[in-house]
């Protein structure tokens, strides 16, 4: 009987494992950045005013290039962006690393305006570079 009890507690245990291993995969896939901007930051179609915002990538096997950018309590979403996705592996003088952080590239326009051009998620060395049309 005890035997019993036993293996049925292992499998309960493996169910569990298994369950929250996918749960972690879920956060990975979704990916997930939170950023605060001190001014104005121009994106494609709009300016984001001074705040915070979460950027996720769209929940779509058919398209990981989409970036969607939510208000702090992720309550409002504010945009759905197309991006292209490039690589940028360290320097071969460098020690390979994973970023731990989020890293936000801006451009600052003639006119005092600053443009997010791409950002990297925490853990990936893969920059999502905005896509905008004609002229900036």
């Amino acid at each position: 009987m005890r035997i019993f009890k036993a293996v049925g507690l292992a499998l309960c245990a493996a169910t569990l494992s298994t369950i929250f291993a996918a749960g972690i995969r879920a956060d990975d896939y979704n990916k997930k950045a939170v950023v605060t901007f001190d001014e104005p930051v121009q994106v494609p179609g709009q300016i984001l005013a001074p705040g915070s915002y979460v950027f996720m990538l769209l929940n779509s096997p058919a398209n990981r290039n989409v970036v969607e950018i939510w208000n702090a309590n992720q309550d409002h979403l504010l945009a759905s962006l197309e991006t292209n996705s490039e690589t940028h592996w360290p320097p071969p003088d460098r020690p390979a690393y994973t970023p731990d952080h989020s890293k936000f590239q801006l451009e600052e326009q003639s006119n005092g305006t600053m443009i997010l051009r791409s950002f990297y998620f925490p853990g990936y060395w893969e920059a999502q570079q905005f896509v905008y049309s004609g002229s900036r």
